[in-house]
């Protein structure tokens, strides 16, 4: 441990957000991402200096079951097409560690290589990232998602979460709140041969746990860090959409409800007038029925009318 080391920060921005690494844990110490409410652009970070209990919980920090590294040096930097790299690199008695970091500036991913030398018999990997946080937000509800046998996604709620519980191998792992998720969804070296939670303070912390290793391994991972919204989550991973909570026989509706009320916003720039503009769109597709509904009550009254008639008519003779 290098007590008293300056952390330096790299910032790189791109047109839907604001990733700031820090030397301290080769670490995502904030994440800002850029949007538009009502016309006006706003900032909302879902990872802030001060959001995480303490060092052990940095976001993408990589511990040893002995002597985890928590300053790295930046060994590298450079412009990939549609990408921004960036290259750490740590030395302890236990292992050397190299982690280079490629965010991607058209879509909501990181990717994550590793590579980690012995210097011992064996070696055990953990890797950590915390569920996202909007501390504006009160009462949020924080959820672990993850993949199930068959392939779907399923969550639970923090209070519900087993920690006791590992999965084996998961293909999607991570946590989700309202509006954001932080989830690994491609990992293609198998790294994670065990994932199971962790709750610091009220933060919950996503773990991928490595197998010992005796020899220098690399492993290749990618994390969809970003907004739920529909696009951003299809151009990572399609799985990722089941985190919108479309379900049942309505499902393709919702979709295309959606679909229209996002290009509606996209003229409108906001969102109060854009669920007018496709009430009143609803309600005009919906007038040729609704007018034929009113026929239909209209005649049916008629029909009643006319039977009371005859019914007053002829209530002395019932058989005519």
């Amino acid at each position: 441990d290098k007590a008293g080391l300056q952390e330096q920060d790299t910032v790189i921005e791109t047109d839907h957000a604001i990733y700031t690494f820090s030397t301290g844990g080769a670490s995502l110490k904030q994440l800002t991402f850029k949007r538009v409410a009502d016309g006006k652009s706003i900032l909302i970070n879902t990872i802030e200096p001060g959001s995480l209990v303490g060092r052990e919980e940095k976001f993408l920090l990589v511990a040893l079951n002995e002597q985890t590294p928590y300053y790295y040096t930046l060994v590298g930097k450079q412009e990939l097409a549609g990408a921004t790299e960036l290259v750490y690199k740590a030395q302890t008695s236990q292992a050397t560690i190299e982690k280079t970091i490629t965010v991607h500036h058209s879509k909501f991913q990181i990717d994550v290589a590793l590579t980690v030398t012995p210097h011992t018999d064996s070696v055990q990997v953990r890797l950590l990232y915390a569920a996202p946080r909007v501390m504006s937000v009160k009462d949020d509800v924080i959820s672990a998602v993850y993949n199930t046998q068959k392939g779907s996604l399923e969550k639970d709620t923090r209070s519900n979460i087993d920690l006791n519980k590992g999965w084996y191998m998961p293909s999607v792992f991570g946590a989700e709140d309202r509006y954001f998720a932080h989830a690994m969804v491609s990992d293609q070296n198998k790294f994670a041969r065990r994932a199971y939670y962790a709750i610091r303070d009220t933060q919950l912390i996503a773990i991928l746990e490595s197998d010992p290793i005796a020899q220098p391994t690399t492993w290749n991972l990618s994390f969809f860090v970003g907004p739920k919204d529909e696009k951003a989550l299809i151009a990572v991973d399609p799985r990722l959409e089941q985190l919108l909570d479309y379900s049942g026989m309505l499902a393709p509706l919702a979709r295309l409800l959606l679909m229209v009320l996002n290009y509606l916003y996209g003229f409108l720039q906001n969102y109060g007038w854009a669920i007018v503009v496709m009430t009143i769109l609803i309600n005009l597709i919906l007038l040729p029925l609704n007018i034929r509904g009113a026929k239909g009550v209209k005649n049916a009254a008629e029909m009643q009318k006319k039977l009371d008639y005859i019914k007053k008519k002829y209530k002395d003779d019932p058989d005519t």
